[in-house]
């Protein structure tokens, strides 16, 4: 309970809610073909995005040539009578630069699109700004392009679009496809004993398990024979001990398996995050969504 300026007491309300909108997209199943499927998808997000380009001052798009932020600046400049404003930057790092595919869309949707090149100094000379911009700190090194290209669209607009959260919504990331399946065949083996067989299983280092790969041969997964098989492994063995799905997500998305050491509160297990969402009328599947789009997005 609040007040107001007038001294009368204002009670506050939530007016959309993530978990009702999820359970209700997940009890009612969409009725109609695929092609009705896709033309209802299309109107959805045309209605959406016409909405959010009602501005008063300049409006633009960040443009990275991924899937989200180019249906986003297509369904932007479709209903736009002149080129949309489109802003992208790249590196200079081999293996690191997306700027040719955005370039290719820019040119392909006809956007008036803006381009900058980033040396290694320049994204070194934000580290020191990253206190004064961000409320707490977090590990993820799209902080420093993200301010980047907000600075270099600030020139030119005000507000810009962007592509974010189409992974969480469409299930984008690849543990939303893998990860049910994998706990699918996991879950019917006790957990004490996938525990045991973890900790036996990472005695054996990453470069190890690169050489146990090798020798197996064609007995081996073509998927492990990539330079990464070890690692892999590694990453398969550590999750190997999870007790719930709640805990497989949590090591997923976890840099560190252990978190504790880091945490001001001293029993913490780093679940709380987590474990204070109900999924319990969700699928795995559905509940990874959720989650990401509950904490992961906004916090990150």
């Amino acid at each position: 309970m609040v007040s107001n300026d007038a001294g009368q007491i204002v009670e506050p309300k939530k007016y959309w809610d993530l978990k009702e909108t999820v359970a209700e997209g997940t009890k009612t199943n969409f009725i109609g073909s695929e092609e009705d499927a896709v033309n209802t998808l299309d109107c959805l997000l045309s209605n959406s995005i016409r909405e959010r380009m009602l501005s008063d001052v300049p409006l633009g798009a960040f443009l990275s040539g991924g899937i989200d932020s180019t249906t986003v600046v297509a369904m932007m400049q479709e209903q736009s009578g002149t080129p949309i404003k489109t802003f992208t930057i790249g590196s200079s790092e081999h293996g690191y630069n997306e700027a040719p595919f955005a370039s290719d869309i820019a040119t392909h949707l006809g956007t008036d699109h803006t381009e900058l090149i980033v040396e290694p100094e320049q994204a070194q000379d934000v580290i020191p700004l990253l206190p004064q911009m961000y409320d707490e700190p977090f590990a993820d090194s799209s902080q420093i392009p993200t301010y980047l290209v907000s600075k270099l669209a600030r020139s030119d607009v005000t507000v810009a679009l962007s592509g974010d959260g189409g992974d969480e919504l469409f299930g984008g990331y690849n543990r939303h496809f893998w990860a049910p399946k994998l706990w699918n065949r996991m879950k019917y083996v006790p957990a004490p004993i996938r525990a045991g067989l973890s900790r036996v299983g990472l005695q054996i280092s990453p470069s190890g398990w690169d050489k146990l790969i090798a020798c197996a041969g064609p007995l081996c997964p073509h998927e492990l024979k990539t330079g990464l098989g070890g690692e892999r492994v590694h990453k398969f063995l550590t999750h190997l001990g999870s007790t719930s799905p709640k805990h497989f997500y949590q090591r997923l998305v976890s840099v560190q398996n252990d978190p504790s050491p880091y945490l001001l509160a001293p029993n913490g297990t780093g679940l709380e995050n987590i474990t204070r969402f109900d999924t319990s009328d969700f699928s795995f599947q559905t509940a990874m969504m959720y989650l990401d789009m509950a904490t992961y997005l906004p916090n990150d």
